[in-house]
Formats: structure tokens, sequence, C-alpha cells
């Protein structure tokens, strides 16, 4: 059975990770499966999806030839921003008749309008399966006008998910009270909105024993722009960016907090990997899906951009050692609550995937 993805990119980046480890479970769930991957854009995390695909095509710099004779049962484009690849794949006769398409969405309203929603539409009525990342990722795709009855919920898992995490195996180095924030470096992940709590505590709480950092790559190369913030506020000793950490766990277990600053992320790894870690959660109730994870025992919703509000939710945690230590508690029940549903959603999602394929009486032949 040879399945196609088509990803936007190989960045280490929620997407990306996110059908990195769909593929991993597909491999383990069907016994003769051969994976192509088609990128538009390469990233940190190509090497990994090289190892794992059977054919890797990075489509970015040229198109591969001979390709007119290859079967491919199933087409599966990871995030709307991938769609626009179909169109070129038909015409080139890669796309057959008789293929199964499947569409996993990750984005909200925002970035669906970013990258064309009249090139989304297009895919309406050809897409046999739509997988979304959150409920608010399904409202979005309603809206765009695909059928109900084809759109599950599918939450991005991590691979730790069947293994045991060892917690705070790493050693605090830091006497101070850590802010930590994660992901690729960009506007919608929050981070100038980030710098300015940090200028309010400097400015209100001088005394105040809290620091902030950032772990993630810099893909759209905008760190300049924000390590210039922190040098014209002089919050170069309250602010610090870590970069891109192959293992970002030792990040989290030496932070007391995490913040998911996102004005948009319709459900973002990096909360559950932070609950995993018993890391209490700050976030905005509007930026997506992560609130049905979230409980108000390990988590605190900041009113939509209020610098204030985050800034006292910060320090009263800082100063309540016997409150952070109770929320830590609750952080990790509801991390393994997420993983009871998110294994029972990723049975669901094999069963669809051998229903959907079923269809054209080849399942006997690879199961």
């Amino acid at each position: 059975m040879n399945i196609a993805f088509i990803l936007h990119e190989c960045s280490a980046t929620g997407a990306p990770i996110a059908i990195l480890n769909i593929m991993e479970l597909l491999k383990k769930n069907f016994k003769r499966i051969k994976i192509s991957i088609f990128s538009l854009k390469g990233g940190e995390k190509a090497l990994a999806f090289q190892k794992l695909a059977d054919h890797f095509y990075d489509i970015s710099k040229s198109f591969p030839e001979g390709l007119i004779n290859t079967h491919f049962d199933l087409f599966y484009f990871n995030t709307v921003e991938s769609v626009h690849a179909h169109e070129m794949l038909a015409q080139r006769g890669i796309i057959k008749k008789n293929a199964k398409i499947v569409l996993h969405a990750h984005e909200m309203s925002v970035i669906s309008e970013k990258f064309g929603v009249d090139k989304i539409k297009k895919m309406i009525s050809k897409v046999d399966l739509v997988f979304c990342a959150s409920e608010t990722v399904k409202k979005n795709a309603l809206n765009l006008g695909f059928n109900k009855k084809i759109i599950h919920i599918l939450h991005p898992f991590s691979s730790n998910l069947r293994k045991k995490i060892k917690h705070n195996i790493t050693a605090r180095t830091n006497k101070k009270f850590v802010v930590m924030g994660c992901g690729e470096i960009s506007i919608g992940k929050g981070i100038d909105f980030l710098i300015q709590v940090a200028k309010y505590i400097r400015d209100n709480h001088p005394k105040a024993n809290i620091i902030f950092k950032w772990v993630g790559p810099d893909n759209y190369k905008l760190m300049t722009f924000f390590k210039w913030d922190l040098q014209v506020l002089n919050l170069d000793r309250h602010f610090t960016f870590r970069g891109y950490k192959k293992d970002v766990y030792p990040e989290y277990q030496n932070s007391d907090i995490f913040f998911l600053a996102s004005r948009q992320d319709s459900f973002p790894l990096v909360c559950i990997e932070a609950l995993s870690c018993k890391l209490p959660i700050l976030f905005f109730e509007e930026s997506g899906g992560i609130k049905k994870v979230l409980s108000e025992q390990c988590s605190v919703k900041i009113p939509y951009l209020d610098i204030q509000a985050a800034a006292n939710a910060i320090l009263t945690l800082e100063a309540k050692s016997d409150e952070l230590a109770e929320m830590s508690s609750s952080a990790f029940e509801a991390y393994l609550k997420f993983c009871n549903m998110s294994i029972q959603q990723q049975s669901r999602f094999i069963l669809l995937i051998k229903s959907l394929l079923a269809k054209r009486r080849i399942l006997k032949d690879f199961l």
C-alpha cells in the first residue's frame, strides 16, 4: 500500500511533528506500507522524515520525474497550507482518479485566510476524510464548507505518550522563578506580548525574582527584531532566547510555569509536553483548542493580551509555593487524562483509515 504525504514544511514545529508521529502510528498498524513524502519546504526535521519514508521528494527545489506510473492508494495533505499542491500533483498525473484524499487541518480562521480560503474550498469536493487538530479547527472547517460527516478530531500526540516520562530528573540550575514559552519564533506565538509582560514586572516589581525564556527555532529570522526590543528595553537579564533544542524536556523541567502566549494556536503540543513535566499553564482562552484539556486546577486563563493580568498571575504563582505545588500535581493529572483520550483517538484514526481503504478492497492484502 502506497501512501503519499504532502507536507507544507519539515520544521520542528507542531504540524510537522504531529504528522511524523502519525506516520509512525501507521507503520505500526499496517504490515505492508510504503510512505512517500512530497515536501514543499525543508526544515530541522527533514532528516527524521527521510529516515521514516521509503521515498522523500523535496519539491521546493525540483519535481521528480518518472512518477506518472506510480500508484498511490492514499494522499494525505498535512495542513491547509499544503492543499495548493493538489492541483500540481493532479496536473502531473500523480493523483489518479480513484485515489483517496485525506486533509489534516491544524489551522484556525486567521491562518486559513492567510493562505487563501478560495484555495482551500477547491478541495471540499475532493476530500474523503478531514482530521482536525481540535474543536476550534473543526469549527473553522465547517465554516469553510466541509461536510460534517467526514470531519473527525485527532489531537496532536507525542511519541512520549507510550513511554514512561521521568519527571524532575534535571536538577534546577536556576534559583529564579522561570516562565517558559516554546515554539517557532513568530508574531503569532505572542513573543512580543511576553516581552511586554517581562517589562511590566521589571518596572513595577523590580525586586521580583522572575525571568522569562523562549525555546524554539527561528524559521522566519525574526529573533533579531525581538533581541533588539530586549536591548532597547534593557531586558537582556530578564528574557533570554534559548534557540531550538532537539531534546526540549530539560528546558521544561528547569522551569516553574509555562505561558502559551499564542494569539491563535489550534492545539499546541508544547502544552501537553509542559503538563507531562508538571508545569501549570497560563493561556488566552481565545487562543484555541488547548482549553479542552486544561482545568482551573492546573491553569490560569488570561484576558486576551492583558499585560497587567498576566503579570499579576505570574507574581501570584511565584509568591505562593503551596498553590504552585498543587497546580503542578493537577497538571500531571491533566496530562494522564489527555493520554487516555489521545490513545482512544489514535485507535479511531486507524479504524477510519482502514475503513477508507477497505472500500477499495485492498485491506486484506496489507493488514
